[in-house]
């Protein structure tokens, strides 16, 4: 207890999510103990999911022998842990042993991360065992296989991928696979018309200049982007320590998976929650604060507000013209009130120059409104 205690006092934290969060930023491997217990804890979900955004080498140390342990958890849980080596804790002959084999492999990342190699980060070892060759295929051999053209209907791609991958898909339930059609919609740019094209496709399957396999790019964005969403979503157990902590997790992907929530998550406190993090992670390129500004025509008032806020703490001057039309028309007047503030945090001559006008015909419009009530009373 001493020992937490100490840790907490180290860390300034009192409770223990924050502990959790800012250890986390300390640390390079993360162990999940895996249990029948551990896979039903929204706080341990939650934690791995952190772990997971936040680029730890991640190690399943699984306590459990029930061999239904994978089948039951739920579909975020089971996609991080699915394809990663576990080590079973289950034969206690055989502890010396299992043990010896994962400080063997733990040392062998940080050594790899202490030489600045390309280790790993989320430590995705697979089994070669769990690979056929379809599972192989890379995307280039694959629409070669299937098209002929350079583009191809969205719905048609789908049905295809689907049909072609049955065996794999089977293990998402139709509302998962749902989800995940929407986020592959996104992330291979789909165009206005309905089409994916050759290179966008070849593109998504590309991360660092190398070419992944199909279903390895699928299940690692799938991953992803149910991480990102279990630790953001407004019922976990880690987003506010998370949100303030941001600036340290920040990432490209962390930054595109939030674009994503902002833009496309159906649940409203979802949005407002990634327009939030979104400024907490200082990302100020084009397509964040276009994704921000995009963020103010939302038809929920709070998503509107983070908006407003989230681009005034970046220095969107780009936003300016957008958030000057809603402090003057938006019907909440707490949307208003977030509008106006951004202004001021923005700056600059244009803003100055507008808020001034519209402050004076504002006051000229409520003197113009006096006389009329006072002509029409004397009428």
């Amino acid at each position: 207890m001493e020992n937490i205690n100490r840790e907490i006092r180290e860390v300034g934290s009192e409770t223990l999510e924050g502990v959790m969060v800012q250890v986390l930023e300390r640390v390079r491997v993360f162990i999940s103990i895996v249990s029948e217990t551990s896979i039903h804890s929204k706080f341990c979900k939650d934690e791995l999911s952190l772990a997971y955004i936040s680029n730890k080498s991640i190690f399943p140390v699984s306590i459990s022998s029930d061999e239904n342990l994978l089948s039951s958890m739920d579909t975020g849980m089971r996609l991080k842990l699915a394809g990663m080596q576990w080590y079973k804790f289950l034969d206690k002959e055989r502890y010396p042993e299992t043990m010896n084999e994962l400080l063997k492999d733990i040392k062998a990342v940080l050594n790899a991360i202490n030489n600045k190699q390309n280790a790993e980060s989320k430590r995705q070892q697979r089994s070669t065992k769990i690979y056929s060759k379809q599972n192989l295929e890379t995307p280039i051999d694959y629409w070669d296989r299937k098209y002929t053209e350079n583009q191809i209907d969205w719905n048609q791609f789908w049905y295809d991928l689907t049909c072609d991958y049955k065996g794999l898909f089977s293990a998402y339930t139709p509302d998962d696979q749902n989800w995940l059609k929407s986020i592959l919609r996104w992330e291979m740019h789909i165009t206005r018309d309905g089409c994916l094209k050759r290179d966008k496709f070849i593109e998504f399957c590309t991360v660092d200049g190398i070419i992944s396999c199909l279903w390895q790019r699928i299940e690692e964005q799938a991953r992803e982007s149910y991480a990102m969403k279990e630790v953001f979503n407004i019922n976990s157990h880690v987003r506010v320590e998370a949100i303030e902590n941001l600036s340290k997790f920040k990432s490209r992907e962390v930054v595109d998976a939030l674009i994503y929530l902002v833009s496309n998550d159906e649940e409203p406190n979802v949005r407002t929650v990634a327009a939030i993090c979104l400024a907490q992670t200082g990302a100020n390129d084009d397509i964040t604060i276009q994704a921000l500004i995009d963020v103010l025509e939302d038809k929920d008032r709070l998503v509107r507000e983070a908006g407003c806020l989230a681009l005034g703490r970046s220095q969107a001057h780009k936003a300016v013209p957008t958030l000057l039309e809603l402090w003057r028309n938006d019907v909440i007047a707490d949307v208003r009130t977030a509008a106006e503030v951004a202004l001021q945090q923005i700056g600059g001559d244009e803003v100055k120059q507008a808020m001034h006008v519209t402050k004076m015909l504002g006051r000229e419009i409520h003197e113009l409104t006096k006389f009329a009530e006072k002509e029409s009373g004397h009428s």
